[in-house]
């Protein structure tokens, strides 16, 4: 009973997150009305280690090559549990997420 909450709390945000991200889409819709279909990206827990950095340019490829998504979600860390929390650090993940363009 006690994972309901959080649980529950995790999937509000997430929605909330989704909504405010559709609203500001600057894409256009296939139907003004808004109740037509839209595709997403949802990415987690990357870049993770070495090898998760490395492979982490070809994620951001495959997303800027699909042209149908309104919008990308990334749920879960930025970094491993031994990767130094430094400014450098989240420069880098900032520089990386700023390369995912859904346009």
């Amino acid at each position: 009973m006690t994972l309901f909450r959080p649980v529950t709390a995790a999937a509000a945000l997430f929605l909330t997150l989704g909504a405010t991200l559709i609203s500001q889409s600057s894409a256009p819709r296939a139907n003004p009305a808004g109740n037509g279909r839209f595709t997403f990206a949802l990415i987690g827990d990357m870049p993770y280690g070495p090898e998760g950095e490395m492979k982490f340019p070809n994620v951001i490829a495959d997303i800027n090559a699909d042209r149908t998504l309104a919008f990308v979600a990334h749920d879960g860390d930025i970094k491993n549990g031994s990767t130094v929390c430094s400014d450098e650090m989240f420069a880098n993940r900032l520089d990386l997420f700023n390369q995912v363009s859904t346009r």
